[in-house]
């Protein structure tokens, strides 16, 4: 089977995605930040085809160079690897956000040209805020679909750093697009821009490092019974083995998904269904977390509801997304375990 490079392999997303690579009987480098994550990885894949290099700083010119040079033997990238950092100073925003997000996207596809001369397809895992300007999500004028971009400037950033990660990823994709637009690039390319990635992690061991996203359905289960809400935020959502899976397609079916840009969010949700599911699930944790007003779920969706019509991406993905009521029971399952395993 073909060579696929996934770099952030111990992320969130990426973990996923070499898992459903394994099972397909790829050959998967993996690229990661430290020995110690590269052995969790190869001990809980013992029996498959996976190795690791290590790529401390992705932002560092040249960063991805020496992988390709060692592994000339690589027909598919996915990039999920990201430079996420939290709490950053204002002043910091623009080096810590921007110019990491595009230099470590630019580094791969400069070494791809340089030394991958195999490369047939590039995947890259971008972000729901490449789409949605998230100052414009209470517009009523507002449409998204996969030709949506974010047209926020840096200007309109201001003090916010959610804003300057949303920029950030706009600003990486774009820059991905102008490279491989290049006609000297042989390689073909996808774009995945996911929203609000919730669900399991691929293994329990992990839990203990959630995404934002997932740490919103976890809140609620460590959230008082007394509390009285409102539970109220908003968002739309998508699994992360979904997510996961709509990189495999892109490198199985690399000719269909040439030049896609996948929109990836199924279901609206707000943090009252998310009671809702949880309280019906997992009588355990009756009495011990809010129950809020189921009500409340559909009064948030009329008043934040964001029009947005992602059919070309269901139809060139042509699976059964997984339901969100089942994101977050796994999501919750697997937390409740995690638990239990440090106690």
């Amino acid at each position: 089977m073909p060579t696929v490079l996934v770099t952030g392999a111990s992320g969130y997303i990426a973990a996923h995605i070499v898992s459903q690579l394994l099972e397909k009987e790829y050959t998967v480098i993996g690229t990661v930040r430290s020995e110690e994550k590269a052995e969790f990885f190869l001990k809980k894949f013992s029996d498959s085809d996976l190795s690791f290099e290590i790529v401390a700083d992705i932002a560092e010119a040249a960063s991805f160079d020496a992988t390709f040079k060692a592994h000339p033997e690589i027909e598919f990238v996915i990039h999920s690897a990201a430079v996420l950092p939290r709490g950053v100073p204002k002043e910091d925003f623009y080096k810590q956000y921007v110019e990491t997000s595009i230099a470590g996207t630019t580094n791969i596809l400069k070494a791809i040209e340089k030394y991958g001369p195999k490369v047939k397809h590039v995947v890259l895992t971008s972000s729901g805020a490449s789409i949605a300007d998230f100052r414009l999500l209470s517009d009523p004028d507002l449409f998204l679909t996969e030709e949506t971009w974010n047209e926020m400037t840096w200007d309109q950033v201001g003090d916010y750093e959610l804003l300057a990660y949303a920029y950030s990823k706009a600003e990486a994709e774009r820059a991905a697009l102008k490279f491989v637009e290049r006609p000297e690039i042989k390689f073909t390319f996808t774009s995945v821009c996911p929203f609000h990635v919730i669900g399991p992690q691929k293994f329990v061991e992990l839990e203990g490092n959630p995404s934002s996203e997932v740490q919103h359905v976890i809140s609620l289960v460590e959230t008082p019974a007394d509390n009285p809400g409102p539970f109220d935020a908003w968002g739309v959502a998508i699994d992360v083995r979904d997510v996961a899976k709509a990189h495999v397609l892109s490198v199985e079916n690399y000719v269909k998904f040439k030049g896609a840009r996948l929109a990836l969010g199924r279901t609206e949700f707000s943090s009252q269904i998310f009671l809702d599911f949880i309280n019906k699930n997992f009588p355990e944790l009756v009495g011990k977390i809010p129950v809020g007003n189921s009500a409340d779920h559909a009064a948030t969706l009329e008043a934040k509801h964001v029009a947005h019509d992602f059919t070309k991406t269901a139809e060139i993905m042509g699976i059964d997304f997984i339901p969100l009521e089942k994101s977050v029971v796994d999501g919750v399952r697997q937390y409740l375990e995690y638990k239990d395993l440090k106690k």
